[in-house]
């Protein structure tokens, strides 16, 4: 008998829908599975058969022939494990077929018949969702993610023998075999009140944060750079429905979810180690998977100790920082992962740390400090918006009295800052993005005069700007705008973002 399941395979961060066809005819025994199977599929043959068998069903001995359609898609996971077995069972006859046909099914089968929780079940439910599908079988344990998704009933299923009974007496929503889940995700707390003597520094991040600029610090060791990027989190706006779908459907994909235990509440915030490969910081593999900047979507990317990255990794970032988007070829396969992450770098001037430094001597020499500094080349220095020079802290700085309170910000101050600009950007039609927005608007977006004019081009002379340094400080300068709710950028404005274009790196070149 023929019979056919609905379920699906996951390319990039998107899910698509796949038939599983199941035929059991006369014949030797045999169990072959068709149409491009990777070998996770092949080996679910064994964890099927066995599973049926442990859960106390008769294991059919034809010759059984199962087709994944379409036969040009490339199939990869073990999340097809409970469909082909459910294929297997449905030609048996022991599932109901014309009721099989209502719903989706995915999840991974262990070999006693238990459902196994399985990676990227979002991108699964949406694709379920827009083919039609109103009822879908999956793990349990995967039940509160795929809640996210609304228009689409979820049973969640302990074993095999549960989607059985699920699938033949057409149980509900609220039907679903509930699963104990006291995991809760803990958020360290830290405020920007516990940094002191930076305070030039927090009004970078603050306008890095209201228009999502690139924003690189350079300074000393144990100057606060470290500290200031980890507290960026606290004053960005809050994440939205729409962002915090879009998020959580990249760490599914990737794993990052722990098989649906914990789902994400916040903005993330990724701080890979420099020893870090090429393809876990983009992205990559056989089966293309998002790296650590698409996992930072809608967050904080931050690389510490930026120039110990290696070169290539560096210059690779170019095109993620403009389009925000990364592009993967494999196979005649083109993957597509987003990433519209804030990134945040820290470096030190010089290998030692501490070039230019007024209470400790370099010992770098020349050499090495040219070295250092040629793996952050002039293209990538051009998109980095704020490029930010700290300096070490003094004594008096740290010191902490409660007359001096109101002098440090904190990031409730900074926060609301953040929202104010974002909360004028919207007033003045430019949605969330403030200063960020496309090179074609940005010119009328800041409505210049005579004088802010005759200011920038003796600036581009005198700065040596190139074209797209131009476009980059007029965004930052919408951005400050915004932050002090003014219309239109005064020179105030724009010499502040010029300001941050004069990084340690650009000066310091000359002195090496």
């Amino acid at each position: 008998m023929l019979s056919t399941i609905t379920s699906g395979v996951i390319k990039g961060i998107e899910g698509q829908k796949v038939n599983i066809e199941t035929c059991i005819g006369n014949g030797l025994p045999n169990f072959n599975i068709v149409g491009l199977a990777s070998k996770s599929v092949i080996e679910s043959r064994e964890r099927i058969r066995s599973a049926i068998i442990h859960s106390g069903y008769d294991f059919p001995h034809g010759h059984i022939t199962v087709n994944l359609s379409p036969a040009s898609l490339n199939k990869n996971g073990s999340h097809l494990d409970l469909p082909i077995a459910i294929g297997v069972l449905s030609s048996t006859l022991v599932v109901n077929s014309r009721k099989a046909k209502a719903y989706a099914v995915i999840g991974e089968l262990s070999l006693s018949g238990r459902i196994m929780p399985i990676d990227g079940v979002l991108p699964l439910i949406i694709a379920f969702r827009e083919s039609g599908i109103k009822k879908v079988i999956l793990p349990v344990r995967n039940v509160k993610e795929a809640s996210m998704v609304e228009g689409i009933s979820v049973i969640g299923v302990k074993k095999l023998e549960d989607a059985i009974v699920a699938i033949n007496n057409e149980l509900s929503e609220g039907d679903t075999f509930p699963i104990a889940n006291n995991s809760s995700e803990r958020i360290e707390e830290c405020d920007y009140s516990d940094i002191k003597g930076q305070e030039y520094a927090k009004r970078a991040l603050v306008v890095a944060a209201a228009g999502k600029h690139p924003l690189l610090m350079i300074g000393p060791p144990g100057c606060g750079k470290t500290m200031l990027a980890k507290r960026m989190p606290t004053i960005l706006t809050p994440i939205t429905n729409s962002e915090l779908l879009e998020t959580t459907i990249i760490h599914s994909v990737a794993g990052h979810l722990n098989k649906g235990s914990n789902n994400l509440i916040n903005r993330p915030f990724r701080s890979p180690h420099h020893t870090i490969s090429r393809a876990a910081l983009l992205g990559g593999g056989v089966y293309p998977l998002p790296g650590e900047l698409s996992l930072a979507h809608n967050g904080v990317l931050f690389l510490d100790e930026f120039c110990e990255f290696d070169s290539g990794q560096i210059e690779a970032l170019r095109q993620p920082l403009e389009d925000h988007k990364i592009v993967i070829s494999r196979q005649g396969i083109t993957y597509e992962f987003p990433c519209r992450a804030l990134v945040v770098m820290a470096a030190n001037p010089c290998p030692c740390g501490f070039f230019g430094s007024e209470s400790n001597e370099c010992t770098c020499t020349a050499q090495e400090i040219a070295r250092y500094r040629r793996r952050m080349s002039g293209p990538i220095l051009d998109r980095i918006d704020l490029q930010l020079t700290m300096q070490e802290v003094r004594y008096e700085d740290l010191k902490f009295e409660k007359s001096e309170k109101n002098k440090v910000l904190d990031s409730e101050t900074m926060s609301s800052m953040v929202s104010d600009a974002v909360k004028f950007s919207k007033l003045e039609g430019r949605d969330e993005k403030c200063g960020n927005i496309s090179d074609k608007k940005i010119r009328d977006a800041c409505l210049l005069g005579n004088l802010e004019n005759k200011f920038l081009e003796n600036a581009y002379d005198r700065l040596n700007l190139s074209p797209r340094s131009y476009i980059r400080t007029l965004k930052v300068a919408r951005t400050i705008a915004d932050i002090e709710q003014e219309r239109k950028v005064s020179l105030a404005h724009l010499a502040e973002a010029l300001g941050y274009r004069c990084s340690e790196f650009d000066m310091g070149k000359d002195k090496i």
